[in-house]
C-alpha cells in the first residue's frame, strides 16, 4: 500500500500491534483515532501487584456475602408474605371449591414454615411485634411460626400474653397453648395454680381450654404422676367449670390406675344431673380398661354396680347398653 508521498507503507493486523478490534459500541466514542488495549486477566494482575489482591479480596468476600444476605432476606420475606395471605380468610362470596382450595393452601404453608428455620422466626415474630393486624388469625398464625421455629426465645414473650389483661382472648389462648408445646415446664407453672382456685381472680381462658392445655403440657414433660393427681382433683370437683371437669375426665383416661379408677366412678355415680359429665366417666372406664388389667377386671362390676342403683331411667337404659357390648 503507497502513502500519498510515494512510500510504502507496512500494515499489520490489531492482534499484532498488541491491540484488539474495538467493541461494538466503539462508534459511541466518536471519530477519535482510540486505541483499545486486551485487559489484563485478573490472576497476572494479582501476581504482578500482590499487595492489590490482598485489599481487594475481602472486599469480594463481602460483595457476594452481601449478595447472599439479600437473597435470603428477600426469601423470608416472601415467605412471611405467602403466610400472610394465606391466613387471610376467604371472600365472604367464595364458593366451596375456592374456599377448600383456601384451606389447602394454608395448610401446605404454615406446615412448610413451621420447620423453616430461626431466620423465618425472627422475621414473622418481628411482623407479630411491629403490626396492629386486626384480624386474629393472622396474629396467630405469625406468633405460631416464631414459636415452632424460635421456641427458647419466644417463651418470655407468650408468658407476657397469656398474663396480659386486656389482650385479645383468643390470642392469649393460642400463647399458653402454644407455650405447653415449646416449654411445657413453664405452661404447668402458669395453668396449675389457675386451676387449683375455686374462683380465680382475673380473666383467663375457657376452663376447658385451660385443662387440655395442662394436660398436653404435662404430657410433653413428662409428668404422668402429677397430671393424674391434678386432673383427678379438678374432675370430682362439683363446685368447678363443668366443661373444664369433662375435658379432665376425659384426659384421665390417659392415665391408668387405682387412683384414676377411684376418681371416675365418683363421677360416674355423683348426682349433679350433668348426664354428658357421667357418660364420659363410663367411657373413660372402659377405655382405661383396654390398657390397664385392673381396669378391665373390674369394670363389669362398676357398671352393675351403679345401674342397679341408678334413678335416672335414661341413664339407667345407657348403662344397660354398655354392659351388653363389654360385659358379655
Amino acid at each position: 500500500m503507497m502513502s500519498p508521498f510515494g512510500r510504502k507503507l507496512v500494515t499489520t493486523s490489531p492482534s499484532e500491534r498488541g491491540l484488539h478490534k474495538p467493541p461494538p459500541h466503539a462508534s459511541l466514542l466518536g471519530s477519535s483515532p482510540l486505541r483499545y488495549r486486551e485487559p489484563i486477566p485478573h490472576d497476572r494482575l494479582m501476581h504482578r501487584h500482590p499487595l492489590l489482591s490482598l485489599l481487594i479480596a475481602p472486599l469480594l468476600l463481602n460483595c457476594g456475602g452481601s449478595t447472599e444476605v439479600q437473597a435470603t432476606n428477600l426469601e423470608v420475606d416472601r415467605q412471611i408474605r405467602d403466610l400472610i395471605s394465606a391466613l387471610s380468610p376467604s371472600p365472604p362470596t367464595a364458593n366451596s371449591a375456592v374456599k377448600s382450595d383456601w384451606i389447602d393452601r394454608r395448610r401446605e404453608i404454615e406446615s412448610k414454615l413451621a420447620t423453616a428455620g430461626p431466620e423465618v422466626g425472627q422475621a414473622a415474630l418481628d411482623r407479630f411485634l411491629e403490626s396492629d393486624e386486626p384480624i386474629l388469625d393472622i396474629r396467630r398464625g405469625l406468633l405460631r411460626v416464631a414459636v415452632q421455629n424460635l421456641p427458647e426465645e419466644t417463651a418470655p414473650l407468650l408468658e407476657a400474653l397469656f398474663e396480659e389483661y386486656g389482650e385479645d382472648l383468643g390470642l392469649r389462648t393460642s400463647a399458653i397453648e402454644l407455650l405447653a408445646e415449646s416449654s411445657p415446664v413453664d405452661a404447668i407453672r402458669l395453668v396449675e395454680p389457675i386451676l387449683a382456685a375455686r374462683r380465680p381472680g382475673k380473666t383467663y381462658p375457657p376452663a376447658e381450654r385451660l385443662v387440655a392445655c395442662y394436660a398436653k403440657a404435662a404430657k410433653n414433660a413428662g409428668l404422668t404422676d402429677l397430671a393424674a393427681v391434678t386432673l383427678a382433683d379438678y374432675a370430682s370437683n362439683l363446685f368447678l367449670d363443668q366443661a373444664g371437669r369433662v375435658v379432665a375426665v376425659k384426659a384421665l383416661s390417659n392415665y391408668p390406675g387405682p387412683h384414676t379408677r377411684a376418681t371416675l366412678r365418683t363421677v360416674l355415680v355423683e348426682s349433679t344431673g350433668d348426664a354428658y359429665l357421667r357418660r364420659m366417666a363410663a367411657d373413660a372406664l372402659v377405655k382405661q380398661s383396654k390398657v390397664d388389667p385392673e381396669t378391665a377386671a373390674s369394670l363389669c362390676d362398676i357398671l352393675n354396680d351403679v345401674m342397679n342403683k341408678e334413678a335416672d331411667v335414661n341413664f339407667q337404659l345407657f348403662l344397660v347398653n354398655m354392659i351388653a357390648k363389654y360385659c358379655p
